[in-house]
């Protein structure tokens, strides 16, 4: 089973949201009956040992994600 999330965070008016951008993260987003993955199932995903990766981003989300395995920390950006 493939254990990488690739996700994309999107800025739409003023809110940073992280898309599913691989099948895996659609099959959890579908799981947890969301179009987008909530900063609660992308910590639940990675305490299962799923990997997260940004794979784009637009708005003030920073490089600081894109191209290595998001941390629990990152996820901080969703909630602001």
């Amino acid at each position: 089973m493939e254990t990488k999330l690739h996700i994309r965070f999107r800025e739409v008016y003023g809110r940073v949201s992280a898309y599913p951008a691989n099948d895996q993260a659609e099959r959890l987003a579908g799981l947890v009956g969301t179009k987008t993955l909530t900063e609660s199932a992308l910590r639940q995903a990675l305490a299962m040992g799923f990997e997260v990766w940004v794979v784009a981003f637009t708005g003030r989300i920073g490089e600081a994600s894109f191209g290595r395995p998001v941390q629990p920390s990152d996820l901080a950006r969703l909630a602001a």
